[in-house]
């Protein structure tokens, strides 16, 4: 398999413009809506193993049945490449792809050397060349390690970029600000959609999976989407494992690490401070239909633990179909949850 073939599914994740025509909330033909890793976070060691699992769907729903090949990208991106991540990413003749999966799920360790690739780590040395320089974090003080799929379907292959978070400590700190960082801050967990909601003049109803949402033809309709509100401050024993909680003061909330499923509440070193600084995440919902349309492709909610949700307007087609819709959840440090609802209009 060639992921050249591929190069003009992959422009958009290398820094070109999109077509301001395209709806992208409009799923007709396969393809990768969303990845979530189980963990979201992780120690990169080669040893412990993440599970992925892809949201593919078509015109005609979920699908489990299309070819899909899930790579680890070891390419570390040069300082004058644009991009998110290395062109090397999207070539099988690069080297570095590593296959490690088929299927909508797979699984496998990340390698040890990923901070040293994609983190703070100093780079080693390759083929007599110089080093690299160490990856700058990113907003919330994060790494990410390039996770690539590609997926066959009926208008060839359609490849998707998928950045695994890292973690890998701090480097050029005190050891008490290292310390610190490492007892206190809590790998990220995904969150988690505890409503999905219709909102029409009449009220509101609660959607559940195995019931389709019944709309009249072109009806207009408010789509709610909730997760669970995360505490302001921390308390042992409240079941939610925070920045200013360890494993050691209270094992009741962090061990095993219990995250909040919202906006999270996490720990940040803030350079040009020189401090470690509590920061909260901003959520944000992609929404997809097979048939209807959307006001927004994207709505979100940034750090605010009052908020709790967020909206967007579903207009039903205008003759009887039925369909399915869909709603991802993104949290700025990298967490990823979905989730499908049939609808029927009359």
């Amino acid at each position: 398999m060639d992921l050249l073939k591929s190069a003009l599914a992959a422009v958009l994740l290398v820094g070109c413009v999109p077509d301001l025509d395209s709806d992208e909330s409009t799923v007709v033909q396969a393809r990768v809506l969303a990845i979530q890793a189980e963990p979201a976070e992780v120690t990169p060691n080669g040893i412990n193993r993440t599970t992925y699992r892809a949201l593919i769907a078509d015109g005609n729903g979920v699908r489990a049945d299309v070819p899909l090949s899930w790579f680890q990208c070891i390419a570390q991106k040069p300082l004058a490449e644009l991009g998110p991540v290395s062109r090397d990413c999207f070539s099988t003749e690069s080297g570095k792809l590593v296959e490690f999966g088929s299927g909508p799920e797979a699984s496998g360790a990340l390698p040890s050397s990923a901070c040293s690739l994609f983190g703070p780590n100093p780079p080693l040395a390759v083929g007599g060349e110089a080093p690299g320089r160490p990856v700058d974090a990113d907003q919330t003080g994060g790494y990410k390690m390039p996770i690539v799929t590609a997926l066959q379907g009926e208008a060839g292959q359609n490849i998707e970029l998928y950045e695994q978070r890292i973690i890998c400590g701090l480097v050029g700190v005190s050891r008490e600000v290292s310390v610190a960082f490492a007892t206190r801050y809590h790998a990220n967990a995904n969150p988690f959609i505890a409503e999905l909601r219709a909102v029409r003049a009449g009220g509101s109803l609660l959607l559940a999976p195995d019931q389709p949402l019944e709309l009249a033809a072109n009806e207009e309709v408010q789509l709610e989407v909730l997760w669970p509100t995360c505490p302001e401050s921390d308390v042992c024993g409240d079941g939610l494992c925070g920045p200013d909680e360890t494993a050691q003061a209270c094992a009741a909330d962090c061990q095993p690490l219990r995250g909040c499923g919202g906006q999270e509440r996490y720990l940040r070193y803030d350079r040009q401070e020189s401090e470690l600084v509590t920061e909260r995440e901003s959520m944000r919902a992609a929404w997809y239909a097979t048939h209807g349309s959307y006001d927004f492709e994207r709505t979100g909610a940034e750090p605010d633990p009052t908020i709790g949700g967020t909206g967007n307007t579903f207009r039903a087609p205008s003759s009887p179909v039925s369909g399915t819709l869909w709603v991802v959840l993104r949290d700025s440090r990298g967490g990823v949850t979905f989730r499908s609802q049939p609808f029927v209009v009359r």
